[in-house]
């Protein structure tokens, strides 16, 4: 299991913290939707140049423009059914990921992407 995927079981256990219905929290479509999230937010964060200490920065706490783009990031993968069942919930989750992360880990995750 790559560190991407790793991510985003720890997204889903983090969703199971907020109380999102382990039914959604835990689905395989679910997670194979939270990591295509994740990789979009890596490529992003590369096709910006952005470093990893400056792309885990603005993962922890992104700017307006940045939420934009990753609720709709979230509502594409996710489908916008099950977005509004717990889209809200794994954009915080995102952030709370993002804030228990590392600089390496961030290097590693642009590795898996490229």
């Amino acid at each position: 299991m790559n560190l991407i995927e790793k991510k985003a079981w720890a997204l889903s256990d983090e969703l199971v913290a907020r109380g999102v219905d382990k039914k959604y929290a835990i689905d395989p479509l679910t997670i194979l939707a939270i990591i295509q999230v994740l990789i979009e937010l890596v490529k992003l964060m590369q096709w910006c140049q952005k470093t990893p200490p400056s792309a885990l920065q603005i993962a922890r706490n992104p700017n307006i423009v940045q939420r934009w783009w990753l609720k709709r990031t979230a509502l594409d993968k996710l489908g916008r059914e099950m977005y509004n069942k717990i889209g809200n919930q794994v954009l915080d989750g995102v952030k709370t990921v993002a804030e228990k992360s590392t600089v390496d880990d961030m290097i590693v995750m642009y590795k898996e992407v490229e």
